[in-house]
């Protein structure tokens, strides 16, 4: 009894850490694209036309981190089963984290491909590994990434 009461606390700790992790990103879009346009503007050398409205961009933000939160849980829960097997661990701690990384790293990259894809187009630009920084710093880097990808630079 007492075993499974531990293992269902930490279960509900990291389900609370992911979606937490999740939470942040989503509502911190309205802030983030600030922070994303001059650097695009800057890289493209160009204003960049885009009109932040907050209840659609917080709304994609939902929709694209709900989605995702629910597939970064169906990998990490068989990784956590996993992770209780001697030996087995440390392979299965620097999945998590990698699952991690990848599904930051998207959420950060969304702040520029809103600007230029659509919901669907956006799932399809997803990186390998995602970026695990402080928020502006990934916007950032994530812009970068985005403009050099889309061609946009000349």
């Amino acid at each position: 009894m007492a075993i499974s009461n531990f293992i269902g606390g930490v279960l509900v700790v990291i389900v609370g850490f992911m979606m937490y992790k999740n939470m942040i990103i989503a509502f911190s879009r309205p802030f983030m694209m600030p922070v994303s346009e001059p650097v695009e503007q800057h890289l493209l050398g160009q204003k960049v036309q885009f009109e932040l409205v907050w209840a659609t961009t917080l709304a994609r933000s939902i929709r694209i981190k709900a989605g995702y939160l629910m597939l970064e849980l169906l990998i990490s829960f068989p990784l956590l089963i996993l992770s209780l097997i001697s030996g087995i661990y440390l392979v299965t701690s620097a999945l998590l984290f990698l699952n991690a990384a990848y599904f930051v790293g998207f959420g950060n990259l969304d702040f520029t491909l809103e600007r230029h894809k659509k919901y669907a187009g956006s799932l399809k630009l997803v990186p390998v590994i995602g970026v695990l920084f402080i928020l502006p710093l990934a916007t950032a880097a994530s812009t970068v990434s985005v403009v050099k990808k889309l061609g946009l630079k000349q």
